[in-house]
């Protein structure tokens, strides 16, 4: 019961959010922007050093989602 306390937001109204859910999906939605944002960028900007801006910000978003390289032992 403690645990479930934890990953739940109230509201003064008495609404009721999973706060896990809630994180993950504006992450999602505000990465996802930036992603249409940057390839919308791109394809406008005839600019070398232009283009490094964007590029440089599509490659941080994407490199957000991919995990870290790990060394397992077996």
């Amino acid at each position: 019961m403690e645990e479930n306390d934890n990953n739940t937001w109230r509201s003064c109204s008495g609404c009721q959010i999973d706060r896990r859910a809630t994180v993950f999906f504006s992450q999602l939605g505000l990465s996802t922007i930036l992603v249409l944002f940057s390839c919308y960028q791109l394809t406008q900007a005839e600019d070398c050093h232009t283009q490094q801006t964007y590029i440089g910000l599509l490659t941080m978003c994407i490199g957000l989602f991919l995990p870290s390289p790990r060394i397992s032992k077996q």
